[in-house]
């Protein structure tokens, strides 16, 4: 199946209109939302939302092709997102050992499979890094997420990470829903980094299916898109 590349030019008055963003709150709820009701839940997904001074766009990636999308922009959509979207189709095939860039915004959470007193309980979602630095404190921040980055790699995809560079970390506050019915979203706080570098494509399939996954948590609220470009 081919994964298709989509361009929508965002309107951002418009989606964001009675959402009530408070500063330093990321956008990802809203935009997933949106997304879904005009084109349909996880249509494009995982995306990358860019807002720049020449107007706001998101990328993503499609299992659907541009008939398919149009034909649901045009089921579902306003007709602001009916016109602005822009599609292409991503390589059918993939050369096993091609050098391709990335640039990557993830959430590099972690599981914990036992609780630390005092600070976490079993089960918690935290910042990779800070569960690093509870069992060693010197943990170096970028080798932790180097490190959890090449562990998603290998368990979702095939490649090698011949290159990594942090180039932003912080904490985002987000928005989610609860599971079990309860409608009114809550926020939570959780890491947020970005990074580039170079990977190396193994078995051709799985890269494919890693690119149309995406990395890590939180993918369908603007995490985890692997954008790529010409390797350095």
């Amino acid at each position: 199946m081919t994964l298709s590349l989509v361009e929508v030019e965002v309107d951002a008055a418009r989606v964001f209109a009675g959402a009530r963003l408070e500063e330093g709150l990321d956008p990802g709820y809203h935009l997933h939302a949106w997304l879904s009701q005009s084109f349909g839940p996880g249509a494009i997904q995982p995306f990358h939302w860019m807002d720049r001074g020449d107007g706001s766009r998101l990328l993503g990636y499609s299992e659907l092709g541009e008939a398919e999308l149009r034909a649901a922009a045009q089921r579902y959509a306003m007709p602001g997102a009916w016109a602005a979207i822009r599609t292409k189709s991503m390589p059918a095939t993939w050369p096993r050992g091609l050098r391709v860039g990335f640039a990557l915004r993830a959430s590099p959470t972690v599981r914990l499979s036992g609780g630390v007193e005092g600070r976490a309980s079993k089960g918690a979602e935290v910042d990779a890094y800070l569960a690093a630095r509870w069992k060693d404190e010197s943990a170096d921040r970028g080798a932790v997420y180097r490190e959890w980055l090449l562990q998603q790699i290998q368990r979702h995809g095939d490649a090698t990470l011949e290159s990594f560079e942090l180039t932003r970390h912080r904490l985002t506050r987000m928005l989610r829903r609860k599971q079990g019915g309860v409608r009114k979203p809550t926020s939570l706080t959780l890491p947020e980094m970005e990074c580039t570098g170079v990977l190396a494509i193994g078995e051709p399939d799985r890269f494919r299916e890693l690119l149309a996954r995406g990395v890590g948590r939180h993918r369908a609220f603007g995490f985890g898109m692997l954008l790529l470009r010409p390797p350095c």
